[in-house]
């Protein structure tokens, strides 16, 4: 399990990956008081709210998984296959390169339930918008209710 700083990083600042997390035992986390990352087996006393949710690559994948059923309205197992699929056209292009600032697969598996779900990819400091969508001039109107 990837406890790095990097990783400790990325997943801190996925905000949309954090508010998902509902406490299990077992989850690896980053405790932001005591500067310790590790397993918890119980919920401690202390607020979730000083910890940073370390997801393992199982949990990320869960995630996108629960995206494609309800995005797709499709089967688990379907979206399981989905998720086969895209991750697989992924792990191709880390070994041509296209991903060099990923070092390992949950940081590997991060960057691709941040894309898919919010469209984000890692800049090596922050998640920053992966695409940009096509925006009008200003002063244009653009007429979608065409006769033809």
């Amino acid at each position: 399990m990837d406890t790095t700083e990097k990783y400790i990083k990325m997943c801190a600042l996925a905000k949309e990956i954090q508010r998902q997390w509902s406490y299990q035992n077992g989850d690896y986390v980053y405790d932001t008081i005591d500067g310790d990352a590790g397993v918890w087996y119980w919920h401690h006393s202390k607020d979730v709210s000083d910890c940073i949710w370390l997801p393992r690559q199982d949990q990320l994948q869960e995630l996108c998984i629960n995206f494609y059923v309800r995005i797709m309205d499709v089967s688990e197992y379907d979206a399981f296959v989905r998720l086969l699929e895209s991750y697989s056209s992924w792990l191709r292009d880390v070994h041509s390169g296209g991903y060099q600032d990923v070092d390992t697969f949950e940081q590997l598996m991060l960057s691709f339930a941040m894309g898919i779900m919010y469209d984000r990819k890692w800049n090596k400091e922050n998640w920053v918008k992966a695409h940009e969508g096509y925006e009008s001039k200003k002063g244009m109107n653009l007429h979608t209710n065409r006769r033809y």
